[in-house]
């Protein structure tokens, strides 16, 4: 399934609309801007979002169809600005608790997309950036979502790793086991470490 891309608005008038829309924390300060519009025909409602808490805000901006509004509707120079609230930056000594957020909605956003092509990777690349991972580090982020990229052929052998040591199917467990396989070598390794390196290219640039 493909998201629907709207044709990416001008960085003059979101700018423009930034101003008018005022300067406080969090996405209410951005109201009135085409990527509140964008949430909006998106199925999020934004009527309340004044009063959102920062773990509401990053709920509601984890739906891939909002991270979708992202990438079509807010330059790459504005979205720090408008998701570091929600999102802060994920420093590259991040525990996997602190990584989780980001992997978690960039994985959401990934699924949405089945099969994950070559474009969705690219884009999951460019959320990760937008969402504030800014380096090569922490590497477990990537490594978790190329797992669920390619879990036809990795996850009959996770499901059986995870069980043998009694642990629940989070971002912790994913970028761990992808971790081991990187370290071990072999056709899954192989897969995850493409699909890694692809992430990263594309964050890299949108960064």
């Amino acid at each position: 399934m493909r998201l629907p891309r709207r044709a990416a608005a001008s960085g003059t008038a979101v700018a423009l609309a930034l101003v008018l829309a005022g300067c406080g924390g969090g996405l209410s300060s951005h109201a009135g801007t085409p990527f509140t519009a964008c949430l909006q025909q998106a199925g999020v409602d934004i009527s309340r979002m004044a009063s959102w808490t920062r773990e509401r805000e990053r709920e509601e901006l984890s739906d891939p169809a909002a991270l979708a509004c992202v990438l079509s509707d807010l330059p790459a120079g504005e979205r720090r600005e408008v998701l570091d609230w929600a999102f802060p930056d994920v420093p590259a000594d991040a525990s996997a608790d602190e990584q989780a957020p980001v992997a978690e909605a960039v994985g959401g956003f990934l699924e949405a997309r089945t099969p994950p092509d070559a474009e969705a990777i690219a884009d999951a690349g460019e959320l990760l950036a937008a969402l504030g991972v800014a380096g090569a580090e922490p590497a477990g982020v990537r490594h978790a979502l190329a797992l669920r990229v390619h879990l036809d052929a990795g996850g009959p052998l996770y499901d059986a790793w995870r069980e043998g040591l009694d642990l629940e199917d989070d971002h912790a467990a994913r970028a761990r086991f992808a971790g081991e396989q990187l370290e071990l070598g072999g056709a899954l390794a192989d897969l995850l470490a493409e699909t890694s390196d692809a992430l990263l290219a594309a964050q890299e640039q949108a960064g």
